[in-house]
């Protein structure tokens, strides 16, 4: 089992309007959505740590999902994750046994 450094960070914000929310209140963001690319050398049961609140400001994890790619830069799958905990702030990422040497990328939802 290695570990990984992710490749690249990305940053969504995800915003719900609520029907009786007014001005003041309607842009809020309602939950944060962190985006890491894992490079194309990944193995199975390989292991990435995040920490999130740096990356993205999120302090509570509420959904973590992986995709894989199944052809280079092509065809994206969503994965099922080996193993995923939490520490304080830092999300570590297991990488399920099943195929080598393919990118990936993990999405984190959070608030």
């Amino acid at each position: 089992m290695g570990a990984i450094t992710p490749t690249a960070y990305k940053t969504g914000m995800n915003f719900s309007r609520n029907p009786t929310a007014t001005a003041t209140d309607s842009g809020k963001p309602r939950f944060k959505v962190g985006f890491a690319t894992l490079a194309d050398t990944v193995d199975a049961t390989d292991t990435t740590s995040i920490d999130v609140y740096a990356q993205w400001g999120i302090t509570k994890v509420l959904v973590v999902r992986e995709y894989v790619h199944t052809t280079t830069n092509s065809v994206v799958a969503e994965e099922t994750l080996a193993t995923t905990a939490v520490t304080g702030t830092t999300l570590t990422v297991t990488v399920p046994a099943g195929s080598n040497d393919d990118k990936r990328f993990i999405a984190v939802y959070g608030i």
